[in-house]
């Protein structure tokens, strides 16, 4: 290549004016705005062991051996912190969709 090949180049390739990229940034945001919204629609609250305690009548600390030895789903969060979907321990206990 010459060195007027190169320079036509990088004159014809512009760079997005501000007005542009900023039109760019605002659809990239809502877009992903609008996905985490659509993604959160489905998603049940978790729930503490006290809560699934209550629920059936036991205690927490039941709850937390049932979810060790893996009768009930569970999810850890960090070390210490487990919380349970509610629907899926209802599927585990109650073995159907209510």
């Amino acid at each position: 290549m010459t060195s007027q090949t190169k320079g036509k180049s990088r004159e014809t390739r512009q760079r997005p004016t501000t007005q542009n990229a900023n039109r760019l940034e605002a659809n990239s945001q809502q877009q992903n705005t609008t996905s985490a919204q659509e993604g959160n629609s489905n998603l049940e609250p978790l729930v503490t062991a006290e809560q699934v305690a209550k629920r059936y009548s036991v205690t927490s600390r039941a709850v937390l051996l049932w979810a060790a030895q893996g009768i009930i789903p569970s999810i850890r969060i960090g070390t210490k912190t487990v919380r349970f979907n509610l629907a899926a321990v209802r599927v585990a206990v109650e073995g159907g969709d209510r």
